[in-house]
């Protein structure tokens, strides 16, 4: 097996650490990054090997079709996972989260209608929660803002399509987001869990990390890209969407450097090698 040192590449804001290998080693299959691959694993990615899912109300949509926050029409890309998880038991484990009225709400790759719905979940070999942290490590090398409170209220802007952000919310207690309106464009990071009761609009890549940490999405939001994170509790009392949009991740991935920067970075997709 020839594993050569890990390559940084940072011609673009989401800078990636690149594990090259050649034949497989006596264990069998694993995982290795396929580079300049422009999709995530799903619209949703949960990369615990064992996710805390929960889904409650109707009015949510998580949705793996390519759609352009622009003007509603279908992306460039192909469909992904609504919700991809790190292993077979995780997928599992969401889709038994999900009641029959609420396999419906979440489409892509694999959706086949129905009473009940095949709703798009399913396994994916995206990025472990070591190579999530060396992802996160590599972003905050570039230009970021920094924000340690634990509640934010009111109007809030991480970034705007014409100067896009990278955005590290790092209280130890988790970050929530009250009464308000919250915009941005570009990277959210956020350490332990993040909490929406306001109204969230957010084009790009967030990413919820932690032991324990627990995305609720209570309020309105509507996140164009995707979203990472470990567990995944939804409970909607406005309305709730999260939709890929590659448009929107073109927009992930100026962030840090604007439109200085002289080429996208490609987001994590994975294949099996034997």
């Amino acid at each position: 097996m020839d594993v050569r040192k890990p390559t940084h590449e940072k011609s673009a804001a989401l800078a990636l650490v690149t594990l090259i290998v050649s034949a497989a080693d006596a264990f069998g299959s694993h995982s290795v990054p396929c580079s300049y691959v422009s999709s995530p694993p799903g619209a949703v990615y949960l990369s615990s090997d064992t996710p805390d899912v929960t889904f409650n109300g109707i009015n949510f949509g998580i949705n793996g079709n390519d759609v352009n926050y622009t003007n509603g029409l279908p992306g460039p890309q192909p469909p992904i996972w609504g919700i991809a998880t790190r292993t077979e038991q995780g997928s599992l484990e969401t889709v038994s989260s999900l009641n029959t009225q609420q396999r419906s709400n979440v489409q892509g790759l694999g959706y086949v209608f129905g009473s009940p719905a095949t709703p798009s979940v399913s396994a994916a070999n995206g990025p472990t929660p070591d190579q999530v942290n060396q992802f996160i490590t590599d972003i905050l090398t570039w230009p970021h803002v920094r924000n340690s409170s634990s509640l934010l209220v009111g109007n809030q802007t991480f970034g705007t399509e014409a100067a896009p952000q990278i955005a590290y919310l790092n209280s130890t207690t988790g970050v929530t987001f009250g009464n308000g309106n919250t915009t941005g464009y570009g990277v959210m990071i956020v350490e332990n869990s993040l909490t929406l009761n306001g109204t969230l609009d957010f084009k790009g890549l967030i990413i919820v990390r932690g032991t324990t940490h627990v995305t609720e999405v209570t309020g309105s939001a509507q996140v164009w890209g995707s979203l990472w994170t470990t567990d995944f509790n939804l409970t909607v009392g406005g309305h709730a969407d999260v939709q890929y949009s590659s448009q929107a991740l073109a927009i992930a991935n100026q962030a840090g450097g604007g439109g200085a920067l002289p080429a996208p970075v490609k987001i994590y997709s994975w294949r099996d090698v034997y």
